[in-house]
C-alpha cells in the first residue's frame, strides 16, 4: 500500500480498521455534526504537505464531507461568484468555481510525485479510478473528451451531467486537493454558479440517478482503494506503517 488512508468525521464507518499514523493536530477540524471545516482542511493539507516536503511522511488520502461552501480555483474570476453574494474561498487548485457540502464525498490527495511533470497523467489516473469505482456501484458514468471528471451521458432530461469533479494543485512536486463526488447532496447550490466554468452541461449525483443508498460513507473506502490501485505507483513513499485511520472528532 502506498497511501495512508484517513476517513474523517461522518465517512468514518465503525467497521474500518484503524491504522497507526496520526494526522497533524488542526483545531476545529471535525465538527460535532461530523462535517470537516473547509478552512481547517486547508490547514491540514498544508501541514501534511510540509511533512512530505521534509520526507517525514509519505502520501495520504483524506476522505470527508464539508459544510456548504463555494471554492474558487486559480482560473476563476469574481464575475463567476454566486449571484447571491455567498462567501467564496479562493484556493490554489486548478479549475474554476465549485461547491462542496453534506452528502458529497471529497477526497484530498497529498503526496510527492515520482515524476513531478506528469500532471496530466495524474489527472487521467484519478479520473480512471473514479469512473471504475462509480461503475462498480451501478452508476453509468464515462469520461468526456477535453473535460476531466466522471459524467452521466446526455438523455431526455438534458445534456451530460458531471458527477465527479477533479481539481489538483502541485507545488514543489507535492500534490494537494483532489476529487469531489456527488452522492446524496442537494444539487441546487450549483444553480447559483457555472460549475467548473462549464455552461453547456449539468450536474448529477448518485441520488439523482436513483441510487440513494450510495452515501459518502459507502463510497469512501471503495474510492480510496481505487485510487491506491490506479495512482499509488505515481507517488514516492517513506518507511512508515501504512493503513487506514478514522478521525471521528477532532
Amino acid at each position: 500500500m502506498t497511501f495512508q488512508q484517513h476517513l474523517l468525521g461522518r465517512v468514518a464507518a465503525d467497521d474500518v480498521p484503524c491504522g497507526v499514523d496520526a494526522l497533524p493536530d488542526v483545531p476545529g477540524l471535525v465538527r460535532r455534526d461530523g462535517l470537516v471545516d473547509y478552512r481547517a482542511s486547508l490547514e491540514l493539507q498544508a501541514a501534511l504537505r510540509e511533512d512530505v516536503v521534509c520526507a517525514a511522511r509519505g502520501p495520504s488520502l483524506l476522505a470527508l464531507e464539508h459544510p456548504p461552501v463555494y471554492t474558487a480555483g486559480r482560473r476563476a474570476s469574481r464575475d463567476e461568484y454566486p449571484y447571491d453574494g455567498t462567501d467564496v474561498v479562493p484556493i490554489e487548485r486548478g479549475g474554476r468555481l465549485t461547491w462542496h457540502g453534506p452528502g458529497q464525498l471529497v477526497v484530498y490527495i497529498v503526496g510527492r510525485l515520482r515524476n513531478r511533470t506528469d500532471a496530466s497523467g495524474l489527472v487521467r489516473g484519478v479520473e480512471a479510478a473514479v469512473i471504475e469505482v462509480l461503475r462498480e456501484l451501478g452508476l453509468g458514468v464515462d469520461s468526456v473528451d477535453g473535460r476531466s471528471g466522471a459524467w452521466l451521458p446526455a438523455d431526455r432530461r438534458g445534456p451530460a451531467r458531471k458527477v465527479a469533479a477533479i481539481g489538483l494543485a502541485i507545488r514543489r512536486g507535492v500534490t494537494s486537493h483532489g476529487v469531489a463526488v456527488n452522492c446524496t447532496n442537494d444539487l441546487r447550490p450549483f444553480g447559483l454558479i457555472v460549475p467548473c466554468g462549464i455552461s453547456d452541461a449539468g450536474v448529477g449525483s448518485f441520488a439523482d440517478a436513483g441510487l440513494q443508498d450510495v452515501t459518502p460513507a459507502v463510497l469512501a473506502p471503495r474510492l480510496l482503494d481505487g485510487l491506491e490501485r490506479r495512482i499509488g505507483e505515481r507517488y514516492e513513499t517513506v518507511t512508515s506503517p501504512l493503513g487506514r485511520t478514522r478521525v471521528v472528532l477532532a
